[in-house]
């Protein structure tokens, strides 16, 4: 069972730190979380850390030592051993944030960061956007071959964004030096949000600080990592009794309903816990639906008092309308139980979905699927699984 407060975990280097007070209070009142602190400059030990980790029930670490290499590598090893977020922050001087600027990406870490962006800019009333700017090499000379790199980034990328029911504005861009374009793209008033560079997957969390190119920032930056759980590959979620091909239905709450049948059916879901998960995906339907873009929707049923996520795929025969827009219609539904307050298996679930349905050519396959097992083979083929910490694994 989840405990019932959990916490945002504040480790602090050096002197009082306002911005990291301000981010970690916007981010924790957004998400009806506390904080604690911790200071690094008390030299505490891996060991105290880890306790005051566990103490406060932390769900989200967040410092302000980005630029201090060390101190990543030990931040971001106690939160991948507390199976939590990581963000890190560089501060910089500054009256107010008027506008935040994320660096859009396609996988977990980046989805993260989308979600802060979206808690921080709600609690401040301030507006974001986001850019991605494409590294340019010798491959793009080819202007077809980059243009349709740059369509595949945008829609994956606005697929996060569905997810997370964000609606800032997108823009792509093309550069040799992405840092000196960010600085050129952003003001001095904004905070700069991006997922972690892939060095921070390590176990041993080191990270070339000088070669990264969010060194070059000039901007007050907070870098986000995603609690990555160790068994959250998208197969484990879908499989083939957990996958309905054919499946016919006249409306969402007909479709919702079948899927939850179809997991009691499995054994992944007590028969007698069948209503309150309909009642639970139904209320989040009626608070905003969950369609996107590309025929696709992910109702979402957050459980008080249960562990893990679990998961039922439904691909119609035809799309059924899913909101109230006419060109929101889903063939493609994705139900997704989740404990309730704890998103971090959801929102790597999330990051795959993305990656899969992304594809024009993917969701084409799918839809032509005859049986379970044709799509469960199919996915398993684009799952990925995160390294973790074996305390996920429980």
């Amino acid at each position: 069972m989840l405990p019932v407060n959990t916490n945002t975990l504040v480790i602090q280097s050096g002197k009082a730190d306002a911005m990291l007070a301000d981010i970690a209070n916007a981010l924790a009142s957004a998400r009806g979380m506390g904080t604690s602190h911790v200071d690094l400059s008390d030299n505490p030990s891996a060991d105290a850390l880890q306790k005051s980790a566990e103490r406060a029930n932390a769900k989200l670490i967040i410092t302000n030592c980005l630029d201090d290499p060390a101190s990543v590598a030990a931040t971001s090893a106690l939160a991948r051993s507390s199976c939590t977020d990581f963000f890190a922050l560089r501060a910089m001087p500054r009256s107010k944030f008027k506008r935040i600027t994320v660096l859009g990406g396609r996988g977990l870490h980046a989805l993260v960061g989308l979600r802060a962006a979206k808690d921080l800019a709600s609690t401040w009333g301030i507006t974001a956007q986001v850019v991605y700017v494409v590294q340019e090499d010798r491959h793009s000379a080819d202007r077809e071959n980059l243009l349709h790199r740059m369509q595949q980034i945008k829609e994956e990328i606005q697929l996060h964004m569905s997810m997370l029911g964000v609606s800032f504005p997108l823009t792509l861009y093309v550069s040799t030096d992405i840092g000196n374009t960010v600085n050129s793209l952003t003001r001095e008033d904004d905070l700069v949000i991006m997922g972690a560079p892939t060095s921070w997957l390590f176990p041993d969390g080191q990270t070339d600080a000088k070669s990264c190119f969010y060194q070059r920032i000039k901007r007050p930056l907070l870098v986000t990592a995603g609690n990555v759980p160790r068994r959250m590959a998208l197969k484990e979620v879908f499989w083939e009794d957990t996958i309905r091909v054919g499946l016919e239905a006249s409306s969402k709450w007909e479709a919702i309903n079948k899927l939850v049948d179809a997991l009691v059916d499995a054994g992944q879901v007590p028969a007698n816990r069948r209503r309150e998960i309909c009642d639970a995906a139904f209320r989040r339907e009626y608070v905003k639906a969950t369609a996107i873009d590309s025929e696709i929707a992910i109702p979402h049923a957050a459980i008080p008092a249960m562990r893990g996520l679990i998961g039922c795929m439904g691909i119609l025969k035809k799309g059924i309308p899913f909101s109230d827009r006419k060109d929101r219609s889903a063939r493609f539904v994705f139900l997704l139980i989740t404990p309730q307050n704890d998103y971090s298996d959801y929102l790597a679930v999330l990051s795959q979905i993305a990656h899969l349905m992304g594809f024009a050519s993917n969701r084409r396959f799918l839809a032509e699927c005859v049986t379970s097992g044709q799509a469960a083979t199919f996915i398993a083929k684009f799952s990925y699984e995160f390294p973790g910490c074996g305390k996920c694994e429980e």
